[in-house]
C-alpha cells in the first residue's frame, strides 16, 4: 500500500508500519475530565483501564461507573455492560441511533456514555492502524495535513476530520471533527499536548485537551470540553 508523504512521516514516527500490523491490542490507563462530563450528568474517569482491538472498532472500559466493577464495552455499533464474571447485565444495538432522542440533549445513561467514550478512544489510540486502513480516505491537503473521510461502519465522531502532524517530527497536533452525538454544530479540536514513550519505547500521545473552535475555524481556549491523561501504554 502506498502512503502520501504526511501518512508515512506519521506512521514512522509512531513505531512503524509493521510495528502496527503486527499489533493486535492496546492496553492503556486513563483519566478523562472536562464540562462534557459535567453537561451529561456524567462521573470523570478516574484510573479506569481500557484494552482495544488495533484493527476493528472493539474497546472495553472498566469500571464504566464509579459504583461497582462493570465494563462497557463496544463492538462494531454495538454496546454491551458485563459484570465481573462476564455476565450481560445490559445491551444496545446499533447503539448510535438512540442519539436521535431528546433525553440525550439533556443526560446520558451508562451505554450511551459506554459508546462515545469507546469509540472516541479507539479512535485516538489507534491512529497509527487508522492511518493505514484503506476504507477510510485520506487526501493530503498540504504537507503536514490530511483529511480522513470515514464509512459508515467505522464509530466516530464524524465523516469528515482533519488530522494535522508537525513536519518535523511527524507527531499529531491536532485533531478537528464535530462530536455529532452531542451535538452537529459543536466543532472541536482534539490537542495532542504531550508525547511520552511506553516502557517498550513506543511514542503515544499521553495528554491531550478538546477545546472548541469557533464558526469560522478559530481555535479557542476554553472551556475545555475534555481533558485526557494516557499512562500504562502498552501494544500487545
Amino acid at each position: 500500500m502506498q502512503f502520501d508523504q504526511t501518512r508515512l512521516n506519521a506512521i514512522n514516527a509512531y513505531g512503524g508500519e509493521d510495528l502496527w500490523r503486527q499489533a493486535q491490542h492496546i492496553e492503556i490507563s486513563l483519566d478523562a475530565t472536562g464540562l462534557a462530563f459535567i453537561l451529561k450528568q456524567r462521573a470523570v474517569y478516574e484510573d479506569v483501564k481500557m484494552r482495544l482491538d488495533v484493527h476493528r472498532p472493539y474497546a472495553e472500559i472498566t469500571p464504566l461507573r464509579k459504583k461497582d466493577n462493570i465494563t462497557g464495552i463496544l463492538d462494531g455499533g454495538d454496546v454491551r455492560l458485563i459484570d465481573t464474571k462476564g455476565n450481560i447485565v445490559e445491551e444496545r444495538k446499533n447503539a448510535r441511533l438512540a442519539f436521535n432522542g431528546m433525553r440525550r440533549w439533556l443526560w446520558w445513561d451508562d451505554l450511551d456514555m459506554c459508546y462515545f467514550g469507546n469509540y472516541a478512544m479507539w479512535n485516538y489510540i489507534t491512529l497509527p492502524a487508522l492511518l493505514m486502513r484503506e476504507d477510510i480516505t485520506w487526501i493530503e491537503t498540504q504537507p503536514g495535513s490530511l483529511k480522513a473521510i470515514f464509512p459508515a461502519n467505522i464509530p466516530t465522531h464524524c465523516q469528515i476530520q482533519e488530522f494535522h502532524f508537525d513536519l518535523t517530527t511527524g507527531l499529531l497536533k491536532q485533531h478537528n471533527y464535530t462530536p455529532d452525538i452531542i451535538s452537529r454544530f459543536a466543532k472541536a479540536s482534539n490537542r495532542v499536548i504531550e508525547h511520552k514513550r511506553s516502557s517498550d519505547g513506543i511514542i503515544y500521545a499521553s495528554e491531550r485537551l478538546v477545546t472548541p473552535l469557533s464558526p469560522t475555524g478559530k481555535l479557542l481556549e476554553s472551556p475545555k470540553i475534555i481533558e485526557l491523561s494516557i499512562r500504562n501504554f502498552k501494544l500487545i
